[in-house]
């Protein structure tokens, strides 16, 4: 088993829950992007830390999902289906793995992605991979690897630093992206700021900025999400270009027992003058 930092030998803090609450950010930075691949809402159990935050030591979940986005400037409605699978494994890691089937501009394409999440004494290393067969619209394959370090803190405050790479391949196109970020906690309340840098085909794209507030209950959650900058935009099937690009968005998770849980977002996003997108996702999870 890992040596128990001293940081680490309290109960659950909320910098635990925001650390790993910042993992996942890095792990699908672009998730409201190009990709739209729903960023995972993690119920973090309250249990004695031993050698990782508390999330490694949750119940698995089982999570199934819709969503609706609708388009402006005569662009068809997107609709997508997601089912989430989130097993912990203790000082071992984290398993994350997600199939989406979506419909976007009159085509249908699937894809699979995956996580895994190990924690250490300083913090925790996460790697991705996703792959689509044959895709219209969504990535042909991506890769990525981010680091969440802990910062200063104590049981009602902290800080922590976020660092991460990703490359994703489309039929005729290739885009990078740095992120970096920071968050600070207080009490139940926990802010962040990411910002990432990406490339089209070796061309620079710009920056996305990302502004992050969130309260977090026990077992309930409700963040709020600010998105602006240039990056690169899928806008039409094998058509990426890059585009400004900005997004308000209103997130939560409700517990209706021990077993059961809703989890929701709205969004609304102006994809510079192509089009502007309202969307909706409703989810339910199952612990087991």
């Amino acid at each position: 088993m890992l040596a128990v930092p001293k940081m680490l030998s309290i109960k659950v803090s909320l910098m635990q829950r925001g650390c790993l609450l910042c993992f996942c950010l890095l792990m699908l930075a672009s998730g409201l992007s190009a990709q739209v691949t729903q960023v995972p809402s993690i119920q973090v159990a309250l249990r004695d830390v031993q050698a990782a935050p508390g999330i490694f030591y949750s119940k698995p979940h089982l999570e199934a999902g819709l969503s609706y986005d609708h388009l402006t400037n005569h662009y068809a409605s997107w609709r997508g289906q997601t089912i989430d699978w989130l097993m912990p494994l203790q000082e071992k890691g984290l398993i994350y793995l997600q199939a989406l089937h979506a419909n976007r501009y009159n085509q249908q394409d699937t894809s699979v992605y995956g996580s895994y999440a190990y924690p250490t004494q300083w913090g925790i290393i996460n790697a991705e991979l996703g792959h689509a067969s044959a895709p219209h619209f969504l990535s042909d394959h991506l890769y990525g690897l981010s680091w969440t370090g802990y910062g200063p803190h104590d049981g009602s405050y902290g800080f922590n630093y976020l660092l991460g790479t990703k490359q994703t391949h489309y039929s005729d196109s290739r885009t990078a992206a740095e992120s970096l970020g920071l968050e600070a906690y207080l009490g139940n309340w926990r802010w962040a700021y990411m910002a990432t840098h990406s490339d089209l085909n070796h061309v620079k794209s710009g920056w996305v900025n990302k502004y992050q507030m969130q309260w977090l209950g026990s077992v309930n959650r409700l963040g709020l999400t600010y998105i602006s900058g240039d990056e690169p935009t899928v806008l039409s099937p094998n058509h990426l270009v890059n585009t400004d690009i900005e997004t308000i968005q209103l997130d939560g998770v409700y517990a209706l027992s021990k077993t059961y849980a809703l989890t929701g977002m709205i969004w609304h996003t102006k994809q510079g003058h192509f089009y502007q997108r309202n969307g909706v996702q409703f989810g339910l999870r199952v612990s087991y």
